[in-house]
This record gives structure tokens, C-alpha cells and sequence, in this order.
């Protein structure tokens, strides 16, 4: 299976090359009808192959998704229930879940929806619980074990898998896990649901709120300049009014000794003594060699200086992997709309740095060139890098 990826402006795609088709039947209920979990795919026929085109933007793949974080409960849920409940969508619209790619490469995290995409290919028959017991022991490695709940899901999910002869199907009902929090689990994605649907809505109630409480801050703010300016005005006439004060400010002046800037009376000025220069022993010094110092390559100062109109910050890496993005839990946070929650990531190898897309919404352009998904290239000094059409210049 032979995965590219490409992008432009608006879009950004997975390529997967495939040597096998689907039935007539499956290819047109995969493209007729939108099925909830699955990436939106477009087919194409080249020769005796066949060519899946995967709309991925905005996402990001678990496997770079895992890179930066770790699983916790939440993500565990969503993911398991996703593949479990996917399955069940998929035998209604006559398609094989043998079908269903469960590698770490092709699932996506839509942080719009907040939600997994999964994606459907003929490649090969794969066998499906060989794929998801393979897809458990990749998440073993990758667990927060600081959280208990995802500790004991990923466990139980994982012994639940070296049963012999075991069944997706039955996953949720074999697993303790499952009958205790499948009715939590479907409700999380409910939540999801509504959240994406009530957006609107809510926005308009959060921006008149932020009004009312930007204007009660505002005229707290103002009492309390104003008390602040009282108060230093008092402290100043009182200070005048000390007598201490101005006892102190007399001493001062009367025991500071000023030189007179010109002889007193009753002295007679010193004749200037002329002054004699003697011959000394030159002095042989050998000076060094003229360096060029545009021969030496500056080294980088790691850091990304903005040169755009919307007020924000410099970014100064100092550890690695560098995230840069919206969401607050970035090394580097850029507060604009243009700007995915994880936008990019910088790293640094022998004192050259790198960097990458994380497949944001509105790309990210390094000297002048958009970047492609999972396409990591150098940076270079004073080179000019936009994050969703922000500018910033490296140093």
C-alpha cells in the first residue's frame, strides 16, 4: 500500500494507491451516501488500479497525534467505540469491515468535530481482529499511565484480544469495561454531537456574556486608577508637609562641598610646569591575522520573531519538539482564528532545525513554498515562516 500526501490552499488530501477494487455494489454506496466516521473518500482508475483520494483536512493522524501526548480515558472511549460502532454502520450499507484501515497512519482526529475518521480501503483482506489486537499493542506503548481509567481500558481491552477466537462484535459485551461505561460512552459522543450543532448558538451567548463582564471589569478598573490616584496624591502633600522632610533637604544642600572654579584671593596660582617628552624604545607588537566575518556562519538564536499586525508575541524555543499553535497547552501560542490548535511542530537535530506541518486548516508556508502533510524541511536564517498567514522571521 503505497500512501502519499498532497495539499493546496484549501485542501489537504491522503493518496493511497490500491491494486484492488471494489464491487460496483460497494463502491457506490461508499460514494453515494455519507457514512458517519468515515473520511470522505474520491475514487479514480488508473490502468488496473485503483487510486483512494481521503479529504484529511484539518486532521491529524493518531500517530502524530500520539507524538506530542499520550491516550488518555477520553481518547481511549472514542476510539474504541468509534471502530465498534463504525462496524455496525458499515453492514448496513452491505461493506466488509475486513476493509476498515486500522493502522495508526490512516485514523484521524477531527478537532472540529472532535471525533475519530476512519478510512476504507481495498488493499488487501486484512484479518480484522489480528488488526485490532495490533492496533491495542500500539496503544499500549503510547497510554497515559497517570490516568487509572485509561490504564484499566487499555488492559482490559489488550486481554480481551489473546482470547482465542475472539469477536469485535462482542467486545463491549464480553469486557467489564464496556458494561460499565458503554451507556457513558455513546453519551460522549452525543455530547459531541450537540456541541458541533449548538455552536452557533452558543457563541452568541458567550460573546454577550464576555460583554457584560468586559464592561463590569472596565468600571471596576476605573475605581480602583481612581483610588490608586488619590491615594498617591495624599501621600505627596503629606510627605511636603513633614518637617523632617525639609530639615533633611537643608542638611543635604548645606553639607554638600562645591570646589570654587577659580583661586581664592590672597593665592597666587602655581605656574604650569612645561612638559618634557622623552624618547622611548618602540614597542614591537604583532597584530593578528584580518578575519572575514562573513566567512563564519552565524549560528541560530532558536527564535521566531512576528512581523505581522495582530499583536502577538515572539516565540523562543527553548525544548524540544517545539509545538506551535491556538490551544493554550502549545510551547508556542499564536491566539488567532487562522491558526489550528496544533499547527506545527519545530524540532532540532546538531544545531538545525526543522520543521513540519501538522496538517493545519491553513497551512503553513516556509520561504515563500507550502508545506505538504508530514513534509519536514529546514529552516534557514531570516528565513520568513507563516502559520495560517501570520509572518514570522527566524533568527
Amino acid at each position: 500500500m503505497e500512501i502519499e500526501y498532497n495539499r493546496d490552499i484549501r485542501y489537504s488530501r491522503m493518496r493511497i494507491i490500491s491494486r484492488c477494487r471494489l464491487e460496483p455494489t460497494e463502491e457506490f454506496m461508499l460514494l453515494k451516501n455519507r457514512i458517519y466516521g468515515l473520511t470522505p473518500v474520491t475514487i479514480r482508475k488508473e490502468d488496473e488500479k485503483s487510486v483512494f483520494f481521503y479529504d484529511i483536512t484539518g486532521k491529524q493522524s493518531l500517530e502524530s497525534l500520539l507524538e506530542n501526548e499520550t491516550a488518555d480515558e477520553r481518547m481511549l472511549l472514542l476510539l474504541f467505540s468509534g471502530i465498534t460502532g463504525l462496524l455496525d454502520r458499515l453492514e448496513k450499507y452491505l461493506l466488509c469491515g475486513i476493509y476498515l484501515l486500522l493502522i495508526p497512519e490512516c485514523i484521524f482526529w477531527d478537532y472540529r468535530t472532535e471525533e475519530f475518521c476512519f478510512c476504507y480501503c481495498p488493499e488487501h483482506e486484512q484479518d480484522l481482529p489480528e488488526a485490532f489486537r495490533k492496533l491495542v499493542e500500539y496503544l499500549l506503548a503510547k497510554t497515559n499511565y497517570k490516568d487509572e481509567n485509561a490504564v484499566d481500558i487499555i488492559y482490559n481491552v489488550y486481554e480481551e484480544t489473546l482470547k482465542e477466537g475472539y469477536s469485535l462484535k462482542n467486545i463491549k459485551e464480553s469486557l467489564h469495561l464496556w458494561q460499565g461505561t458503554e451507556q457513558a460512552g455513546e453519551k460522549l459522543q452525543e455530547d459531541v454531537r450537540q456541541r458541533h450543532e449548538e455552536k452557533t448558538g452558543k457563541r452568541r451567548y458567550l460573546e454577550t456574556k464576555d460583554s457584560d463582564t468586559e464592561k463590569k471589569e472596565t468600571d471596576n478598573r476605573k475605581v480602583c486608577e481612581e483610588a490608586q490616584k488619590t491615594d498617591k496624591q495624599n501621600a505627596t502633600v503629606t510627605k511636603f508637609l513633614q518637617a523632617d522632610f525639609w530639615k533633611n533637604k537643608i542638611l543635604n544642600i548645606l553639607n554638600k562641598k562645591v570646589s570654587p572654579s577659580f583661586p581664592m584671593p590672597g593665592k597666587r596660582k602655581k605656574e604650569t610646569e612645561p612638559i618634557v617628552f622623552e624618547p622611548e624604545e618602540e614597542e614591537i607588537k604583532i597584530s593578528r591575522p584580518t578575519v572575514l566575518l562573513a566567512e563564519r556562519k552565524r549560528e541560530a538564536y532558536g527564535i521566531l520573531k512576528y512581523e505581522g499586525v495582530n499583536r502577538q508575541t515572539d516565540l523562543n524555543m527553548e525544548r524540544f519538539p517545539y509545538l506551535i499553535g491556538s490551544a493554550l497547552s502549545c510551547d508556542g501560542v499564536i491566539s488567532l482564528n487562522t491558526v489550528s490548535r496544533k499547527h506545527a511542530k519545530i524540532t532540532k537535530i546538531d544545531q538545525i532545525y526543522f520543521i513540519e506541518d501538522l496538517n493545519s486548516l491553513n497551512g503553513t508556508v516556509v520561504g515563500g513554498k507550502l508545506l505538504q502533510y508530514k513534509q519536514k524541511v529546514s529552516l534557514e536564517i531570516n528565513e520568513v515562516v507563516e502559520f495560517g498567514g501570520e509572518p514570522y522571521r527566524f533568527l
